[in-house]
């Protein structure tokens, strides 16, 4: 009887450790979760919809299933989030289209420039002159 009396009590104790060890787990766990909640928090509207407003690790989802998440563009511009990246890409178009615009004012130049040097040369030269100077060889008109 002592030696199952001692038996028991020191399987009660090992229980005691076991459950000791489950409630450090379930806090752990808890504690993780919290942490990832609060990280999913701080996801982008698009990624929080992909979790189901957990943590997600996108490049691990995406080498999984072999797809790329490809919101709309109207999703994208309607985002509130997403205004200084917007803000951002105007600013560089406006840019683009006024260095553009310049550039068409320089074209416009050189154009011009070009046909008043060709003007000089043609009244300036004689055919054969001219259409050697332009490179057009020696041919005559007909």
């Amino acid at each position: 009887m002592n030696l199952l009396r001692a038996q028991i009590a020191k399987e009660e104790e090992l229980l005691e450790q076991d459950q000791a060890e489950v409630d450090r787990l379930e806090h752990s766990l808890k504690s993780n979760e919290m942490l990832r909640r609060d990280q999913g928090k701080g996801l982008h509207q698009f990624a929080r919809k992909l979790g189901q407003d957990q943590y997600v690790d996108l490049l691990a989802l995406a080498q999984q299933q072999k797809t790329t998440f490809d919101p709309s563009l109207a999703e994208l511009w309607e985002d509130d989030e997403m205004n200084p990246i917007r803000q951002q890409l105007q600013n560089h178009m406006d840019s683009i289209e006024n260095n553009a615009a310049d550039l068409e004012d320089v074209m416009n130049i050189v154009k011009k420039a070009a046909t008043d040097v060709q003007a000089y040369a043609f009244s300036t030269f004689n055919e054969t002159s001219y259409r050697h100077a332009a490179g057009l060889g020696q041919e005559t008109q007909t």
